[in-house]
């Protein structure tokens, strides 16, 4: 319950936040990615490739979504079908996020 918990004031806290720190709401950082839909509506084969341009190049990543936590990698793999949410920092403090889905059966 507690895990459950701290999902969702993650999620709200990025839904209250994201008008923010949209992808628009800074031009110094621009996310691009390329989705790999999985494959069955069950499947866990899923895949996002994130390209960030601008800013400083030091770049931080947090991701968010259905059966992920403390993922702070570029790239994503193995997911199942879904919405993820990833926020980008440069190390000048520069941000931008961004709703990714993750569609069933290519």
């Amino acid at each position: 319950m507690k895990k459950l918990l701290k999902y969702f004031i993650v999620v709200a806290w990025f839904f209250a936040t994201a008008h923010a720190y949209s992808q628009d709401s800074d031009q110094s950082l621009k996310i691009d990615y390329s989705v790999k839909n999985t494959s069955t509506q069950e499947a866990k084969d899923g895949a996002i490739q994130l390209s960030v341009q601008g800013g400083d190049g030091k770049y931080t990543f947090q991701w968010f979504g259905k059966g992920i936590s403390n993922i702070n990698t570029r790239d994503l793999n193995s997911l199942v079908k879904g919405d993820y949410l990833v926020v980008v920092k440069d190390g000048n403090g520069k941000i931008a996020a961004l709703k990714i889905p993750v569609k069933c059966c290519n």
